[in-house]
């Protein structure tokens, strides 16, 4: 049987219901396991709010087609790769608090860096309360209609915040993270010259240090280590991968 029903391909087709729902089991933390998990990506990825007749499609579908025939169409949802829209913002208790734009075109590397760390912590532990510090990082009061500047001295009573938060909206969060590093890594090659397939903190260098070593280099584009470290993520990533060009030119003339 020909299957006659558009299921989405990405992440960044759903709906910000349809990635709460999913981002537990993007990162396993879904109760469901085996068929019963498989049943529910099918319904949410297939029924998106109030469409009662692509639910009564996908029904039918469902009495044609074993369960097993639409895996092929939903795995990707087990994974988490590819999203880059952050959720707008986040209410914990009486107090709102918001994100970055897309692929956090508006974050510092210092922001980047932290959250960074706090989310390979989080991966690797699976402590909670380095998720807490991880959206803490990301998610800020506005001041004057913007987010207000990243700063690390107010990090830990955000993150107690943070525990307000239903999981599955902090969830939503790290699979935007997980999705913009992904596109950080496929963009800057030399920073990110093989992308590991699983995380630990075993190797893993932070970001603190990648900015301190920009701040020692003998050409100092960005200046002292306080003006590289609030510089906008994507010049710093930018700059930084010129910096390794330079430097592997310089190599190849003083080998000569």
């Amino acid at each position: 049987m020909v299957l006659r029903f558009d299921f989405p391909r990405k992440w960044d087709e759903l709906t910000d219901a349809q990635v709460r729902r999913l981002a537990p089991v993007a990162f396993g933390r879904k109760r469901l396991r085996g068929r019963a998990l498989l049943l529910y990506v099918v319904l949410v990825l297939g029924v998106s709010g109030w469409q009662p007749w692509r639910f009564l499609k996908l029904m039918w579908i469902l009495t044609q087609v074993p369960l097993s025939g639409l895996q092929a169409y939903v795995e990707w949802a087990f994974t988490a790769d590819g999203l880059t829209r952050f959720p707008r913002k986040l209410r914990a208790g009486r107090r709102l608090f918001y994100g970055p734009k897309i692929r956090m075109q508006d974050a510092t590397i210092a922001e980047f860096s932290v959250a960074d760390a706090m989310y390979y912590k989080w991966i690797a532990t699976g402590d909670d309360r380095y998720l807490n510090m991880f959206v803490a990082a990301l998610y800020r009061p506005r001041e004057a209609k913007r987010r207000a500047p990243f700063a690390k001295v107010d990090l830990s009573e955000r993150a107690e915040r943070m525990e307000k938060v239903a999981l599955n909206k902090k969830l939503a969060v790290a699979l935007a993270f997980a999705g913009t590093r992904q596109y950080i890594e496929k963009r800057y090659t030399l920073i990110f010259p093989k992308r590991k397939k699983t995380v630990s903190s075993a190797g893993y260098v932070p970001f603190d240090a990648i900015v301190r070593s920009m701040a020692m280099s003998e050409r100092k584009p960005l200046g002292d280590y306080y003006r590289a470290a609030s510089a906008n993520l994507y010049d710093f990533l930018a700059l930084f991968q010129d910096e390794i060009k330079y430097q592997k030119e310089l190599e190849k003339k003083l080998a000569k």
